[in-house]
């Protein structure tokens, strides 16, 4: 359940809706620890609405070794992936334009580092990427 929460978190963020998805259990949550995520997913969502000014506009992301989903922000796109089983080998993905730089965030600490972008002659895609803790990882691209 813990991470069904946190899942549905950064789902709702990089989906079409209006709003965070809440619950009515918050002292369960609270209790568990699991307040902290709130962090980590305002923190981006803050670096999505300067980077896009409030407009958004998802985009199309082809993921090996699991699920994504992708939105354009301004000249940034802010990339959420994940594991659809539990122990699958390291996450990639392939996305169109030209994007020069890759920050990798671990969604359950907000850690991040470089990642490496592999240029091809249709798409750019990632060097295969470690997980976070629950198999689920952020990329930004700029341009």
């Amino acid at each position: 359940m813990d991470r069904d929460f946190k899942r549905g978190l950064w789902l709702g963020l990089f989906s079409p809706t209006p709003v965070l998805p809440m619950s009515w259990w918050w002292e369960f949550f609270e209790n568990r620890g699991l307040m902290t995520c709130f962090r980590q997913v305002r923190e981006l969502n803050d670096r999505m609405l300067a980077a896009g000014g409030g407009h958004f506009q998802e985009m199309e992301v082809t993921v090996t070794g699991g699920s994504g989903l992708a939105v354009r922000a301004g000249k940034d796109l802010f990339i959420y992936l994940w594991k659809d089983k539990p122990g699958a080998g390291p996450l990639s993905c392939s996305v169109q334009g030209n994007w020069k730089e890759c920050e990798l965030i671990d969604p359950e600490t907000g850690k991040s580092k470089a990642g490496i972008l592999v240029r091809d002659s249709v798409s750019l895609r990632t060097e295969p990427v470690p997980a976070g803790i629950n198999g689920d990882v952020l990329l930004i691209l700029t341009d």
